[in-house]
């Protein structure tokens, strides 16, 4: 595999002012909001979501430099949207956050002082929940070119859009309107369990880590081990606790795992019955250290954390 841009600031390569500005910042543990006690779905990915919605996959964002934070935030808040409209029938539109105008407010509230690669995951929460986002489509924005289901950007779009200092586009011009689309609620994820309650309510979830891999196919899923070191963050699109599932990661259940570096880690069976590459699986326990060693966030959209089960009965695509 070609070398590929990493981007998460793991804690101890921040400086003193982003180490403060996390221990201030963090969002609440997911533990402080309520959920009612009801039995998991079998399977809860947002690939069905992005089926009964629009009838097709959306546009994955696919980053060139070291902007995973802002790319996997642009597809997480997808999931929070397709969440919002599916599950729960709010009246918006189902398009693709913008993933560099909130990626660049992230950098400069997180105290990056001009453009450049990486951030952190208290950064961008606090941007898209304060700051807020655009479409894809906003014409005030650079448009991506849609390759095999990629949206990508440019080397230095990426690099321009990093910092609103450089932005060609005046901040103020954007503002307004990105804050009509705050994400209203951010929590921590400290479990698995956690995760699995926010991926069955249709939140979006980005996890960063050390965690590094090069998936295996077993069984029909491919599957990751701990065996590389990404400074890297990306974004889990569910879970699935067939016996399929469990029999091929020896685990309680496997987790969809979505990265931005294009068709780059092989072919999945199962992952293909939807058309989507560029995913992996990771197995209960391998999720479970990410969480422990890592930064993993849930995003709701627009509506908070409801106190209610979604019901997945008639969502969910038998296999």
């Amino acid at each position: 595999m070609a070398k590929q841009q990493m981007g998460w600031i793991p804690p101890a390569e921040r400086s003193d002012n982003q180490r403060a500005f996390c221990a201030e910042h963090d969002p609440p543990d997911f533990s402080s909001f309520k959920m009612e006690s009801s039995e998991l779905p079998e399977r809860a990915l947002c690939y069905d979501l992005e089926l009964r919605a629009l009838g097709r996959l959306m546009p994955r964002p696919r980053q060139v430099t070291g902007s995973c934070v802002g790319f996997s935030s642009s597809r997480s808040l997808s999931h929070a949207i397709l969440g919002d409209a599916v599950l729960r029938g709010d009246m918006e539109r189902i398009v693709l956050p913008h993933p560099l105008p909130s990626y660049g407010q992230g950098r400069k509230i997180g105290n990056f002082r001009g453009t450049g690669s990486g951030s952190y995951g208290s950064a961008q929460a606090k941007a898209v929940s304060q700051w807020g986002i655009l479409p894809v489509d906003d014409p005030r924005l650079p448009a991506p070119k849609i390759v095999n289901g990629w949206a990508k950007w440019t080397k230095s779009q990426e690099l321009e859009w990093s910092h609103p200092r450089a932005w060609p586009v005046d901040e103020s011009n954007l503002a307004q309107d990105a804050k009509d689309y705050i994400v209203q609620t951010v929590a921590r994820i400290r479990t698995t369990g956690e995760a699995a309650d926010c991926s069955a309510s249709g939140y979006g979830i980005t996890l960063a880590s050390s965690f590094g891999t090069a998936p295996r196919l077993v069984q029909n899923y491919l599957i990751g081990r701990h065996s590389r070191r990404w400074a890297h963050q990306m974004s889990c699109s569910g879970f699935d606790a067939s016996e399929e599932a469990q029999i091929a990661g020896n685990t309680e259940r496997l987790w969809a795992i979505d990265n931005q570096w294009g068709d780059s880690h092989g072919k999945c069976n199962v992952l293909s019955s939807y058309g989507v590459n560029g995913s992996f699986w990771v197995t209960d326990k391998t999720f479970a250290g990410i969480i422990d060693s890592g930064e993993v966030f849930a995003f709701s959209n627009t509506r908070g954390f409801p106190l209610r089960r979604i019901d997945w009965g008639d969502v969910g695509l038998s296999r």
